[in-house]
């Protein structure tokens, strides 16, 4: 059977800080699984919404139960992504958070399945899928922890990992680069010698970090 990995792109850009980890995920969930069918979902090209609260997910005996109803953009994303083995969602850090695409997909992933009785996962959920998550911001650590990001991200991990079932894994890539020229921006705030530093000394060691994490999931998955 082939492993099935969607890699969850909830970045407005699709070629820099967010994106290169994710891509490097993929990569390495093939450095052990050649042959896995790996889909990339950018959120922001797509039209959808975050869970409209109509509870058709939650009707007894409905046609949607444990689905999501909503048919928009995503509606399809999301059935076939019941058929995956591996979910890695990707994101920016904005104001203390994920990006607005990020949390909306969230919703429309997690809820059909975060039932209002225990045990969770939802007992009817035969497999269990395994979520990663990506993170970049541009703060350093030391900030991200007195802002209280961990918190709330590892929140929305929780969140994810109990409605879906798997194993849980996450990483994050501090004090990023946001721009290619900082100059051309006011943003005095930034040490940009450190930016560049870190960019130079550090990132490449987030990617390995992120290899890791596809490897080692793909190394643990049923399927492979």
């Amino acid at each position: 059977m082939t492993l099935k990995v969607f890699i969850v792109n909830g970045s407005p850009r699709k070629d820099f800080n967010t994106a290169r980890l994710l891509g490097s995920f993929s990569d390495g969930v093939r450095s052990v699984c050649p042959d896995a069918d790996i889909e990339r979902i950018d959120l922001y090209d797509i039209d959808f919404k975050g869970c409209v609260s109509c509870f058709a997910c939650k009707v007894k005996g409905g046609k949607s139960y444990l689905r999501c109803a909503y048919d928009d953009g995503l509606r399809g994303i999301l059935d076939r992504m019941e058929d995956a083995d591996i979910i890695c969602i990707g994101s920016p850090i904005y104001f203390s958070d994920v990006t607005g695409e990020t949390r909306c997909f969230v919703e429309r992933l997690v809820y059909p399945h975060h039932v209002f009785t225990a045990p969770f996962p939802h007992p009817e959920r035969e497999r269990k899928i395994a979520s990663a998550f990506v993170y970049t911001m541009n703060v350093t650590e030391d900030m991200a922890v007195q802002a209280g990001y961990m918190r709330t991200i590892g929140d929305l991990e929780g969140i994810v990992s109990s409605s879906l079932g798997g194993e849980k894994t996450s990483m994050c890539s501090y004090n990023t680069y946001q721009y290619t020229d900082y100059g051309r921006y006011v943003s005095d705030f930034w040490d940009v010698e450190d930016k560049e530093r870190q960019r130079r000394e550090q990132f490449p060691k987030d990617l390995e970090q992120a290899f890791g994490m596809g490897a080692d999931l793909a190394s643990r998955s049923e399927r492979t």
